[in-house]
């Protein structure tokens, strides 16, 4: 980011936790009373969902067991065979399977619930700062102008409030936000300074 200038932040994507309706729903007291005996599918352990599920299984004092896999094809198979107890996924995988009763959002790794989905809660209910989400961010080259800087701010924060491009992006597990450049660059500087202990506990680096 350093050879780009900063112009807005424009959707935050929170993850959530998913499991299958026909099986008794996984808590935390669960997860306290069996440490290590809840499992979950991610894609290797630098993959976002592997991330995610460290930081809310830390913050939130219980211990789950991950399996690996290569792909989602065969994580989900197992997922719904009932192999996996749990999935970390983005919205667009879990919203419309929840609202089909073929499985359940238990909580949303989210700064605020979805207004989607308003009775489903955030980690962030049950302790704080549990909050890995990724989002879309718009840059520019670093030479740009302030002036047209500005304007491609203001244009995505215009465009953001538009109620059916809103809804679009919320069906998809998606908020439309539309910050300016300066929220926008420190928004990217608390991330970095509340992500490095995490990464380092988990002997990962940021490139």
């Amino acid at each position: 980011m350093s050879r780009r200038s900063r112009c807005s932040r424009l959707c935050p994507s929170p993850s959530c936790c998913r499991t299958a309706c026909r099986r008794p729903s996984p808590s935390v007291a669960l997860a306290k009373s069996k440490p290590g005996q809840l499992n979950y599918g991610t894609n290797g352990p630098s993959s976002f969902n592997n991330i995610a599920a460290v930081l809310v299984a830390d913050r939130l004092g219980i211990r789950m067991q991950d399996v690996t896999y290569k792909g989602d094809a065969q994580q989900l198979n197992d997922f719904m065979a009932g192999t996996l107890d749990l999935l970390v996924v983005g919205g667009a995988s879990a919203i419309q399977p929840h609202r089909n009763g073929q499985g359940r959002i238990l909580a949303w790794t989210g700064d605020r619930r979805m207004p989607i989905t308003p009775d489903i809660p955030t980690f962030a209910d049950l302790a704080p700062d549990t909050v890995a989400q990724t989002y879309f961010g718009l840059a520019v080259p670093a030479k740009t102008p302030r002036a047209a800087i500005d304007r491609l701010s203001q244009a995505a924060a215009t465009a953001l409030q538009d109620p059916g491009f809103r809804d679009r992006l919320l069906a998809e597990g998606h908020l439309a936000l539309g910050t300016g450049p300066e929220e926008y660059g420190a928004f990217l500087k608390a991330e970095a300074a509340r992500w490095a202990p995490v990464l380092q506990k988990m002997n990962l680096q940021i490139d």
